[in-house]
């Protein structure tokens, strides 16, 4: 147990656990949940998941800005380089930089997942390169980088959402592909009770690494507040297995196809236009950064909204369906088996996916579907 806690203690506050107000409205929610071992063994037997009592986040392009987070990054480092190492910068711009880390990915797959250790790797490569055999410092170009990446340009739902699922004792966690640090960001270190990065977790999303990790996280979590995770054994996890937990995220193969695969219940977040931003900061337009922009996949969605239509829209209902289930359109594509449709809210344009009952299509966060639209709807399982 011990080693286990030290193995889990990387996605948890560097402060230490969870505060004494926290552990109180955990315990209370969860004991309010308990069912009989013999309404759990009814409950699987339909094949329906349990209330949903964790929910983790993607956090690039879901919770704040990634595209536009990350420009300022590179900028920050690239002023650095200008000042520090006026050759490297001359001779690695944005573009060939990004090229360098992408040369780096393939040729040492053991850290493509690691995108502090890929970017730390390719300013070495760069600095050496150029002549900078000891000065300047790695770390001190990463730093003026690092520190940008956590300067991040939070959505205007985010924190209320994350402030009104906490408040219910639901367990709120992240899981990124990106090396942000949610410890090191003032206004979201006390909303999460966990963080699992990829590089911590030693995969990336859609593997499953990641989704286990949060998985222990949670049951940890529980073990702090005091409730027991497994109240009468059983393989689903008694209060807290996989089919309690709904993953959010804006990428339909990094998260979506991630969560499902992992047994997660999940939700397609599709924020229209997110990921490029402009002078004046709204979103428009591809996600894909244009060349020479400097910029490495460090947000999940780069690669994945693919799969959208060209006029930016749901994708395919199939491509998200559960197998035998109907899918519907309307504003977004409702994939989930037997669960009716609901009215959307005016901002209406996404895609819910997974195992647990859908929910109203949204393009937005927001407690008014993610509290009520789970509440009303698990309640009646």
């Amino acid at each position: 147990m011990a080693s286990e806690k030290a193995d889990l203690s990387r996605f948890f506050p560097r402060s230490g656990g969870l505060s004494k107000d926290r552990k109180a409205e955990i315990a209370r929610h969860f004991r309010a949940k308990q069912m009989s071992p013999k309404d759990a063994k009814q409950s699987t037997a339909r094949g329906l998941p349990g209330r949903i009592r964790a929910i983790t986040f993607d956090l690039d392009d879901t919770v704040w800005d990634g595209y536009k987070t990350i420009v300022r990054a590179n900028d920050k480092m690239f002023e650095w380089l200008q000042a520090n190492a006026p050759r490297c910068a001359a001779k690695y711009t944005p573009g060939r930089f990004r090229e360098l880390m992408g040369s780096v990915k393939k040729r040492e797959p053991e850290i493509a997942y690691d995108f502090t250790a890929l970017r730390k790797r390719a300013l070495d490569i760069a600095l050496k390169d150029t002549g900078y055999q000891d000065a300047p410092s790695v770390e001190e170009a990463f730093g003026a980088f690092i520190a940008a990446r956590n300067d991040v340009y939070l959505y205007d739902d985010a924190l209320e959402t994350l402030r009104s699922l906490r408040a219910t004792g639901v367990i709120v966690g992240a899981i990124t592909n990106g090396n942000a640090d949610v410890w090191a960001i003032p206004r979201l270190a006390g909303l999460f009770d966990f963080s699992v990065r990829a590089g911590d977790a030693g995969e990336a999303k859609p593997r499953r690494a990641p989704f286990d990790r949060a998985l222990e996280c949670c049951r940890r979590v529980l073990a702090e507040a005091g409730v027991c995770a497994r109240p009468g054994g059983g393989e689903s996890g008694g209060l807290l297995g996989v089919e309690h937990i709904l993953h959010v995220g804006d990428s339909l193969e990094s998260d979506v196809g991630g969560a499902k695969r992992a047994g997660f219940a999940s939700a397609w977040l599709n924020r229209p236009g997110a990921g490029e931003a402009g002078e004046a900061g709204s979103r428009s337009g591809s996600k894909k950064p244009g060349p020479g922009s400097g910029l490495e996949s460090e947000s999940d969605s780069k690669e994945s909204k693919g799969s959208k239509s060209k006029q930016g829209g749901p994708p395919n209902p199939s491509a998200c369906a559960p197998s035998g289930s109907p899918a519907r359109s309307s504003q977004g594509t409702e994939c989930e088996k037997g669960a009716a449709a609901r009215p959307a809210p005016s901002s209406a344009a996404a895609t819910k996916c997974g195992s647990a009952p859908a929910q109203p299509p949204v393009s937005k966060l927001g407690p008014d579907w993610i509290i009520a639209g789970l509440d009303e709807l698990c309640s009646k399982l």
